[in-house]
């Protein structure tokens, strides 16, 4: 499930847009006979090509290089080193919607489907609405109306080819776009998805925490570097620091980090946040980790104090293993059955 970047076009609609769109701009092609509709002619000539413009992520993305295929995303942070952080293709969903409950149905239900029919997918987080407490500073338009997820794949190859070809998740984008809360044009669209992100992430997850399951805990970190290239050595550092908590807390479950300015969606790229997603066993386990000293080292590296959101209820999908898939499957076809103890003689 990619957000909005899912939502589909009919094919014949997208082939007369596209055959419009390569028109002359200045309607040369026309006659001068009806100037009115001349200028009304260009102007949704004007329209459309600056629609494509800005959809071209989403609809017409270049095909992944042989580096992307891979899994590294070029000129990025590596995991050279020894790194236990493997680079992936993430969609970090913020979607605000009119009826929150029946998105995060939607979403949750794709979720499930989403791990077991693409092959590439392999996990599914869904955080749902944020908690709200007083006294966190937290702007509103982050989290009023909103709910959040976060989809991994492999890689980008995997999102443009096995995502965007699934039918269900064709079916899933148009229900999810008639949820939006401020209408289904591209201008409500995008400003319904404000903060979402799509593009490479690097992962760290705890070995043996891969299932799916519910009531879990998440936060969501925003943390705004200084200018000059701070949000590249904090998400180094934040790296190191993460993977020493995992070694030492078996509460800390799995963290995905990334970087908005790397980001395949349109729009103005934000150089110097840094984002990062963590789910833990349990709300306890979340607090008494973050009362603990061990936030300073990351200040040198801040623009202002960092935004944490939180979540209550957070669902984990994940892509069976091979050995469960198999089981799962011969109880069902009544393969494995109970054996009674030989008897003894």
């Amino acid at each position: 499930m990619g957000a909005g970047a899912s939502v589909q076009v009919d094919e014949n609609t997208s082939l007369l847009l596209k055959e419009e769109a390569a028109k002359p701009l200045d309607c040369s092609d026309l006659s001068h006979s009806d100037s009115a509709a001349k200028a009304e002619v260009i102007r949704l000539r004007a329209l459309i090509a600056e629609h494509a413009k800005r959809m071209a992520p989403f609809e017409e993305a270049t095909p992944p290089s042989e580096n992307e295929k891979s899994g590294n995303g070029g000129a990025r942070p590596t995991n050279e080193g020894g790194d236990a952080w493997v680079e992936e293709y993430c969609v970090y969903g913020t979607f605000a919607s009119k009826d929150v409950e029946l998105t995060n149905k939607l979403v949750k239900d794709d979720a499930a489907v989403q791990v077991k029919e693409e092959p590439r997918a392999p996990r599914f987080t869904v955080m749902g609405v944020p908690e709200l407490k007083d006294g966190l500073g937290t702007p509103n338009e982050l989290v009023e109306h909103r709910t959040f997820w976060i989809a991994a794949f492999e890689n980008k190859n995997a999102y443009f080819t096995d995502h965007k070809e699934r039918e269900s998740n064709k079916t899933f984008a148009k229900a999810l776009t008639e949820t939006q809360f401020s209408g289904t044009t591209m201008e409500a669209m995008m400003k319904d998805l404000a903060g979402s992100y799509m593009g490479p992430c690097w992962h760290l997850e705890r070995p043996g925490a891969s299932a799916t399951e519910d009531k879990l805990y998440s936060a969501v970190v925003l943390a705004k570097a200084k200018e000059g290239g701070a949000n590249k050595l904090l998400l180094e550092w934040k790296k190191k620091e993460i993977e020493s908590t995992v070694m030492a807390n078996p509460s800390l479950l799995r963290s995905t980090i990334f970087l908005p300015e790397h980001g395949d969606m349109p729009g103005d790229k934000d150089t110097q946040t840094v984002v990062w997603v963590q789910t833990w066993a349990s709300a306890e386990a979340y607090t008494t980790a973050s009362n603990k000293d061990g936030e300073t080292s990351e200040m040198e590296f801040l623009d202002s104090p960092v935004i944490t959101l939180t979540f209550a209820n957070t669902f984990h999908f994940a892509k069976p293993t091979t050995a469960t898939s198999q089981e799962e499957e011969a109880k069902e076809g009544g393969a494995i059955e109970e054996t009674e103890a030989p008897a003894e003689e």
